[in-house]
C-alpha cells in the first residue's frame, strides 16, 4: 500500500485497531522503528483508557498515544488504519470506517472473495459482502502493484506468507512442479490469540507440538488463492502444528523436482527473493523468516 500525503513529508499517519492483542503488539513493533509512519490512534475495548506500556511493557517508551475505544476515535487526521481485531469482528467495523482511509486488515475476514466459500470454512456469513469483493488479498513481494492501488488489503496470515515467499521464486524458475506440494508448518502457540483456552495453556504445548486442523484447516484455501503473476498456484497439502515458540513460524515443504535437483541450483533464486526485507535469509537450503 503506497504512503498517503497527510502526514509529515513522506511519513503517513495510521491507527491501530484492536492494539492490545498478539497482533497489534507486534504490529506497533514493527511501526515503532520504521520512519515511514506515525502512529496517531489505538484502540482496545476492554482496554481503553490505558497506555500502551500498561499492556506491553516493552512498548511503553516508544511515544505511542493511550488506548480509546473505536466509538471515540478520531479518524479526520489519519490516512490509514491497521486491522488487528479477532476473526469475524473486523467485518462491520470496516464497513463504518471514513471512505478517505486506507486499511490493512490483518484478520481473515476479507481473504476470500466469494461470500459461499467464506461461509463454509468460517461457519457464518459475511457481513460486508461488497468490500469483500473490493478487497485485494496478496503479500506485497508477489503483488505489490495490486497492494499498491488498493484501499482495502486482505493481509495474508502466516502459513500462507511463510509457505508463498518461498516457493513462488522456485516455481517461476521451473525448479519445481506445482502439483502434490506438501507443506509442513509449524505456527507458534502465540497465534491462537491472547485469550485463554485451554489449549494454549503452557502445560498443553510446552515442550512439544501438536497438530490441529487436519485436512480442514482455513488457511489451505488462502494458500490456493495466493496464486497469480508471481505467485504459487497449487492446492496444498497442509499439516499443520502449533509449538510452544511464542512468535515463529516455519514452514518445510516437499515437493516433485524438475529437470535439476540440486541444492546450489534451487538457493539461487531463493537468494533472489521477489524484493523481500532484509530479515528474510537462506541458509543452507531453508528460507528463513
Amino acid at each position: 500500500m503506497s504512503h498517503p500525503s497527510s502526514g509529515t513529508g513522506n511519513t503517513a499517519r495510521v491507527g491501530v485497531l484492536g492494539a492490545s492483542g498478539y497482533t497489534g503488539g507486534e504490529l506497533l513493533r514493527l511501526l515503532a522503528s520504521h520512519d515511514g509512519f506515525s502512529v496517531g490512534l489505538l484502540t482496545a475495548e476492554r482496554r481503553a483508557g490505558q497506555s500502551l506500556g500498561a499492556v506491553f511493557p516493552h512498548l511503553g517508551g516508544a511515544g505511542f498515544p493511550d488506548l480509546v475505544k473505536i466509538e471515540d476515535a478520531a479518524w479526520d487526521a489519519l490516512d490509514a488504519v491497521f486491522c488487528c481485531l479477532p476473526h469475524g469482528t473486523t467485518q462491520e467495523v470496516v464497513a463504518a470506517l471514513p471512505g478517505h482511509l486506507k486499511v490493512v486488515d490483518l484478520s481473515a475476514d476479507f481473504r476470500l472473495a466469494d461470500p459461499e466459500v467464506y461461509a463454509e470454512w468460517y461457519g457464518r456469513a459475511h457481513g460486508a459482502v461488497a468490500l469483500q469483493a473490493e478487497a485485494v488479498y496478496g503479500l506485497t513481494e508477489l503483488a505489490r502493484d495490486t497492494v499498491r492501488g488498493a484501499r482495502l488489503v486482505a493481509n495474508p496470515g502466516c502459513y500462507p506468507t511463510a509457505s508463498q515467499l518461498p516457493l513462488a521464486p522456485l516455481l517461476e524458475d521451473g525448479l519445481i512442479e506445482s502439483e502434490d506440494i506438501i507443506i509442513d508448518a509449524k505456527s507458534g502457540v502465540s497465534g491462537a490469540g491472547r485469550e485463554a483456552k485451554q489449549g494454549s495453556l503452557f502445560a498443553e504445548v510446552g515442550e512439544g507440538v501438536h497438530a490441529y486442523g487436519i485436512a480442514h484447516h482455513r488457511h489451505d484455501r488462502t494458500i490456493d488463492r495466493g496464486g497469480g503473476p508471481g505467485g504459487p498456484s497449487c492446492p496444498p497439502n497442509l499439516p499443520v502444528r502449533r509449538s510452544r515458540h511464542p512468535r515463529h513460524q516455519r514452514a518445510l515443504w516437499f515437493r516433485r523436482g524438475q529437470a535439476s535437483d540440486r541444492a546450489d541450483d534451487r538457493r539461487t533464486p531463493l537468494r533472489r527473493g521477489h524484493g523481500l526485507p532484509g530479515r528474510a535469509r537462506v541458509r543452507a537450503g531453508y528460507w528463513l523468516v
